[in-house]
């Protein structure tokens, strides 16, 4: 990776991972294994299903499942709740360093909860996750497009006021943070599959709420 790649994966994994996901001790990051894998590469191909899964896995798969389909265990793991729940984390980088991907899944009970997508890139380029959602929704879209395919959120969540926010779409199993953010002349995008019955008190606890 080059080094102004380097940099541009270090902003995006502050800001997304910390902020959105509260892996908040991660360690830095070495510069090997950093690009795209092949099954990296075929997992942001897959489209997004809503409330039921995306980049090839499926609410429900065990650990041992996901480790499979993204090709080996991931760069991060990181407990929560007293080890009830655990988080994975995959990350891959273009080799020409115009993007970054990273997905997050979620396991409660050996069982994936969640999954997470993340995308950083540098403009004019476009997001690294190609899949879309099952009404035709893409990383990245502006908010104006989200509501013409989903309607109003059932719920707005946001860790303060002014910061990103989130949509929270109970019935399509989806909580988007809409449109895209422009930090320092790079653009990120995040959107979350999880199972339609999640409660708001598990909704909140998944995004490291009050």
């Amino acid at each position: 990776m080059t080094h102004g790649g380097w940099r541009s994966f270090e902003r995006f994994r502050r800001r997304c991972l910390i902020v959105v996901v509260g892996l908040s001790v991660l360690a830095p990051l070495g510069l090997h294994g950093q690009t795209l894998t092949p099954e990296l590469d075929r997992a942001r191909r897959e489209p997004i299903i809503d409330g039921k899964g995306a980049a090839g896995i499926q609410l429900g798969d065990t650990e041992d499942a996901v480790i499979k389909t993204l090709g080996g265990l991931p760069w991060k793991i990181e407990e929560f709740e007293g080890g009830a729940r655990r988080d994975f984390f995959y990350v891959g980088v273009d080799p020409q360093a115009q993007w970054t991907l990273g997905l997050g899944i979620t396991f409660r009970r050996d069982r994936a909860q969640a999954i997470h997508i993340f995308g950083g890139r540098l403009p004019p380029g476009a997001y690294p996750y190609q899949g879309r959602t099952s009404r035709g929704y893409q990383l990245g879209d502006p908010p104006d497009r989200l509501r013409a395919l989903y309607g109003a959120p059932d719920e707005v969540l946001s860790q303060r006021p002014g910061v990103q926010e989130f949509w929270w779409y109970r019935a399509a199993g989806l909580i988007i943070s809409p449109g895209e953010r422009a930090v320092r002349g790079e653009m990120e995008a995040s959107l979350i599959v999880l199972n339609p019955q999640a409660t708001p008190a598990e909704v909140r606890r998944l995004l490291h709420l009050p």
